[in-house]
């Protein structure tokens, strides 16, 4: 089933490539995709904390590579995401003006790479299915992008690349760390490997120096940013169960309420042709219900209770706040912590500014002639709100299919 997840949009992209109906084909391979992955849930055992699912098809035995596939809650959840934005993006994009085949293609390759990388158990293929999503994203943006999309393509090319590039350095220093009878790319192998000393205390620290600033850069942790991904990092970095938890949480809530967001600025675009503030104002009275899921997409954005971000980052923050490490008489991770309280109401003051120069005010006269969201458009509005409370109101379902996934790996505050 883990095999269909990944390549079921990947074969699709090939098909469309070749002459297949674009739409029809990205709709059905999305609908599938997320129907396996829901299947998946389904048959999920939270209580096994090993890898589940596993399948696994030998390479090359001189270089211990294999390409091997499995599950545990961490991915899981990751992949369910994945599948969920899969279909909302298919189904927002509709029609496309030019190289429509093209363009779902390359939306697929993006899902299937993402899927397959979540799935992964060896190294080597996690990081092929990570490239994979490259080149589709720089097409995507230079060819169906906005103004100076071009521009805009090769500076996201560049500097994905370069996070690619210190990644794949701290893949394989890890890989050269470990004794040559015990090289493997496999997660599970280098895992025993590191729990059994083979891996010096030098080699950890440049790994994890190298490990930390690749994917600090593909995930625009680095140079700076704010917000939900340094809130991520803080919960990570806070080494508690909690703190962890929430992290995953949040990955999986972010993820849902900005796709929902960016999907319907998109469609405001496609729709008035802009996106300044000043020319917009009032569009609540003739889109009422994309006032609504805009309004929903920035409550959960900020953090609100009833919404899955609000659990992630109580969760991440109550972790931060009672783990971490002490400097003299002051605990980092509790002024960390108290910090990153105020970038909730920095969240709160832009959302909030945004939604009320969209939305509310008088109606400019350019835009009485708009027409609310089709029925049709309606469908992915209501299964990404429909994850974020459901996974809001119910958290500890999501927790408990996670938490055994890294329960192994920490010790404090158990």
């Amino acid at each position: 089933m883990v095999l269909f997840v990944i390549f079921c949009p990947i074969v699709a992209a090939i098909l469309i490539m070749i002459g297949a109906p674009a739409r029809k084909m990205a709709v059905a391979a999305s609908v599938l995709t997320l129907g396996a992955t829901l299947l998946l849930l389904a048959s999920f055992s939270p209580e096994q904390h090993d890898f589940q699912e596993v399948t696994s098809f030998p390479i090359s035995s001189e270089w211990h590579l294999s390409f091997t596939t499995g599950i545990d809650g961490l991915s899981l959840a990751l992949v369910l995401l994945a599948a969920i934005v899969t279909v909302a993006a298919v189904w927002f994009a509709g029609k496309i003006d030019k190289y429509q085949n093209a363009f779902y293609a390359c939306l697929l390759f993006i899902s299937g790479g993402a899927i397959g990388a979540f799935a992964s158990l060896d190294l080597f293929f996690f990081y092929a299915f990570h490239e994979l999503a490259l080149i589709p994203t720089f097409l995507l943006i230079g060819i169906w992008g906005g103004g100076n999309r071009v521009a805009a393509a090769w500076k996201i090319t560049i500097y994905l690349a370069i996070g690619s590039f210190i990644l794949l350095l701290g893949l394989i220093l890890l890989y050269q760390s470990v004794p040559t009878a015990s090289r493997s790319f496999d997660i599970r192998a280098l895992k025993a490997a590191a729990s059994l000393g083979q891996i010096s205390g030098d080699a950890q620290r440049h790994i994890y120096l190298l490990l930390l600033i690749g994917f600090g850069i593909l995930t625009s942790l680095f140079p700076f940013r704010v917000m939900h991904i340094g809130y991520i990092f803080l919960g990570i970095a806070s080494a508690s169960i909690l703190g962890v938890t929430g992290a995953v949480v949040l990955m999986f809530a972010h993820g849902l309420s900005i796709a929902l967001l960016f999907a319907l600025a998109g469609e405001l675009r496609k729709r008035t042709g802009t996106l300044v503030f000043e020319e917009l104002g009032g569009l609540a009275k003739v889109m009422p219900f994309a006032g609504l899921a805009f309004g929903l997409g920035a409550f959960a954005a900020i953090g609100l209770p009833g919404f899955a971000n609000f659990a992630g980052e109580i969760m991440i923050f109550f972790g931060a706040f009672k783990n971490g490490w002490e400097i003299g008489r002051f605990h980092i991770f509790q002024i960390a912590t108290v910090l990153a309280l105020w970038g909730m109401v920095i969240s709160t003051v832009y959302m909030l500014r945004a939604y009320r120069k969209v939305f509310m005010g008088a109606l400019n006269e350019r835009w009485t002639g708009l027409v609310d969201l089709r029925s049709a458009l309606r469908v992915p509005v209501t299964l990404l709100v429909g994850a974020l409370l459901c996974y809001g109101f119910f958290p500890q379902s999501f927790v408990r299919m996670t938490t055994p996934a890294f329960r192994t790996y920490l010790t404090a505050n158990k």
